[in-house]
């Protein structure tokens, strides 16, 4: 935890830069996706309302990618646990922005294919990006602390 607390408390603009580069693409390959034919994921288990885990598991990620992004590219001026909350608040807006997106363009877009919104999609894609968030937050709060008590030392040192 002590090397993640130092990659926080440093910043890194080009590793800031390659996860948000990440994140972009899985969002582009989101808004893609809904507008091809639905089809059945090859392998996965025949489980009435599937779908809704990957929905969970893909919002999980890009909100994972994000938070982490925009921790690492904050302006030094942000302190640490005030970067940590603001990242995963612009996370949540930008997730939810994005989810609501996909909902939209399968409604529009993806009728032609058989895609239709659906509210269970939307709350999957919310409660993905609000698990990722939680996450990150004890994460970096963790990290974090550990990187001040190795730095600080004992008093009187």
């Amino acid at each position: 935890m002590q090397a993640l607390g130092r990659i926080i408390a440093s910043g890194r603009p080009k590793f800031s830069a390659a996860l948000l580069l990440c994140a972009f693409m899985l969002g582009a390959m989101l808004l893609f996706d809904a507008t091809r034919p639905g089809a059945a994921v090859p392998g996965a288990p025949r489980i009435p309302h599937f779908d809704k885990v990957a929905h969970f598991a893909a919002h999980f990620l890009l909100a994972s990618l994000l938070c982490w992004a925009l921790l690492l590219a904050r302006p030094a001026s942000i302190a640490m646990p005030k970067a940590a909350w603001l990242a995963a608040l612009a996370t949540l807006v930008i997730d939810l922005l994005l989810g609501a997106g996909v909902e939209w363009t399968q409604a529009t877009l993806g009728q032609t294919h058989g895609r239709r919104a659906e509210a269970g999609d939307l709350a999957a894609n919310a409660l993905g990006a609000l698990a990722a968030c939680a996450a990150f937050l004890c994460m970096a709060r963790s990290a974090f602390a550990a990187y001040i008590k190795h730095h600080e030392g004992p008093p009187g040192t």
